[in-house]
């Protein structure tokens, strides 16, 4: 074959270039692929070169094409959409948009502007916990404290949060049904099959989840005996007598 032509299948935006030629099973052998090799990768550094160029502070780069000849196959398939969680469902429906707010709020109690949140923010200055806390007749008992309880409303707030987050995540991946399989499975798993576990709260289960399906052993039950250490004893040596063990 001529050394000039060229018959490469090109794609230069993956910067690839395909011989689709037939070789011999002896080109391994005799050295000719490697000459065959180094041959197509000049055809392929010579189409680059040809490219249109541009010059910056970096350096010389060359304009590669956008679209490629080439439809290059994914490793891995393409990522399923995320499961929206209950408040993204609901502000779709009330059609609630997600806004951008200021980072500074004004203070009336400072007369000036503070964080929104953090260090020195209107939520965590002198303003958010004042030294005197008023009450209503019949707010609250008398036998509470109006601080501690409101530490206590902080932290319950806290919890329900994460609790929310964790619900958010176990319904996004899929979680409730594997759970419930894996709590009866883990119910039946002890030496009574579960037949003496304490009855656990009726959990809500996918209807096309597999049920696991156990086999109940038979539970012998023994006469308990008053008999002594002696008696007891003097029995088994005349069973063992009669079986002639002895």
């Amino acid at each position: 074959m001529d050394e000039n032509t060229d018959n490469l299948d090109y794609c230069i935006a993956n910067l690839a270039a395909v011989d689709t030629r037939p070789f011999s099973n002896t080109c391994a052998d005799d050295g000719s692929l490697e000459t065959i090799t180094q041959r197509n990768v000049q055809l392929l550094v010579k189409r680059i070169f040809a490219l249109d160029r541009t010059k910056n502070e970096d350096g010389t780069f060359a304009n590669l094409p956008k679209d490629p000849t080439f439809q290059i196959p994914r490793m891995y398939p393409l990522p399923k959409p995320k499961t929206k969680t209950r408040w993204q469902l609901f502000a779709e429906m009330r059609g609630i948009k997600k806004q951008k707010r200021s980072r500074i709020v004004y203070d009336e109690a400072k007369k000036d502007w503070v964080p929104r949140w953090g260090y020195k923010s209107k939520n965590k200055g002198p303003t958010a916990e004042p030294p005197i806390v008023e009450l209503k007749p019949g707010e609250m008992p008398t036998d509470v404290d109006p601080f501690t309880e409101r530490e206590r409303s902080k932290k319950i707030q806290k919890t329900r949060q994460k609790l929310r987050e964790l619900r958010n995540k176990a319904e996004s991946q899929h979680m409730v049904s594997k759970l419930v399989n894996n709590m009866k499975l883990a119910s039946v798993s002890t030496r009574s099959a579960g037949k003496f576990n304490p009855k656990q709260k009726a959990v809500k289960q996918n209807p096309k989840a597999k049920k696991v399906k156990t086999k109940q052993p038979k539970i012998i039950s023994r006469k308990v005996t008053d008999k002594s250490l002696k008696d007891e004893k003097n029995s088994y040596l005349r069973s063992i007598k009669m079986l002639n063990l002895t």
